[in-house]
């Protein structure tokens, strides 16, 4: 004879269909804001080269900079969520290593 505690123990938990219509539409603002960031600087360029007076060359090395940066910020933002730190890196803080823990 199965108890009932039994029967709840090994039913899968089920998450709240309200959650996850809001945790989709959260991934979906976030991968829109994603993709508007990287075309800011391309739909600007007019604007931005008659305003500081910079030729291509220079707009390029601007450019080459911001992916450069958000290169780089990825595979940061990569390590912090990898050591567990998933909650401090969503937030947006950085939180130090705690050396005096291992």
């Amino acid at each position: 004879m199965v108890s009932d505690s039994a029967d709840s123990a090994g039913s899968a938990r089920t998450l709240p269909t309200t959650f996850l219509v809001v945790l989709v539409a959260l991934l979906a603002a976030e991968t829109t804001v994603n993709y508007i960031d990287r075309q800011v600087l391309s739909v600007l360029a007019p604007v931005l080269r008659d305003e500081f007076r910079l030729t291509n060359a220079e707009y390029a090395a601007i450019l080459n900079a911001f992916m450069i940066t958000y290169m780089l910020s990825c595979g940061l933002a990569g390590w912090v969520i990898s050591t567990g730190a998933v909650g401090t890196a969503l937030m947006g803080r950085v939180e130090p290593v705690r050396l005096r823990e291992r």
